[in-house]
């Protein structure tokens, strides 16, 4: 294995040292916490609807329905 002469940090924001001394890296599921799939397809249908002719969401639209599917 290769070694490296000096060591390596994982950099994040402060903003996440509390929940970080709390729960350890990876403690938490965030976005299962805050439901955010759940969130991302009930807003779907509406995004969909009112920005139906928007460029940058058509370009966007694939993935993100991707993203939020139900594997």
């Amino acid at each position: 294995m290769l070694s490296l002469p000096y060591p390596l940090f994982h950099g994040t924001s402060s903003l996440f040292l509390s929940g970080i001394a709390d729960a350890g890296l990876g403690g938490k599921n965030i976005l299962s916490e805050w439901r955010v799939y759940e969130f991302s397809q009930a807003l779907l249908p509406y995004v969909d609807a009112h920005l139906a002719t928007d460029e940058g969401w058509m370009v966007k639209a694939q993935s993100f329905r991707f993203m939020v599917s139900e594997q």
